[in-house]
């Protein structure tokens, strides 16, 4: 019996590229995966944290509202961009977030892939 090796050899490689097509796949895929599952993280975060310092501007808060900014402020300080932990220390002097807002807003937006908006915030509360 004669084995023809042209026809064996062509497989074998044809083979051993798919599965190093297969693996070099799955690796960038999980790396690509890893990222948008910090991204998401992230954003969540800053989403929540985003809610609780707007919902505390301007407004008398209770305990455990007062808790919760703490809670948001330890968020931006911990996932914030350098921008952002820079605006928040600025704020947390003036007693101004709205800049900081502006900062969170904007790129939670990009994150999500919302058009930008160049309006600064401003906050409605009724009165007592």
């Amino acid at each position: 019996m004669i084995f023809d090796w042209t026809i064996s050899l062509g497989n074998i490689i044809s083979a051993l590229v798919i599965a190093l097509g297969w693996i070099v796949s799955h690796k960038l895929n999980s790396q690509k995966d890893l990222r948008n599952k910090k991204r998401d993280i992230r954003t969540q975060f800053l989403i929540e944290a985003y809610r609780t310092i707007a919902y505390s501007a301007n407004r008398d808060n209770n305990q455990e509202e007062k808790k919760s900014f703490e809670a948001a402020i330890e968020q931006v300080q911990f996932l914030g961009t350098k921008e952002q932990i820079s605006l928040l220390a600025n704020a947390i002097e003036t007693r101004n977030f709205s800049p900081v807002l502006e900062a969170l807003r904007a790129e939670i937006r990009n994150d999500l892939n919302i058009e930008t908006i160049d309006v600064n915030i401003k906050h409605f509360r009724f009165d007592k």
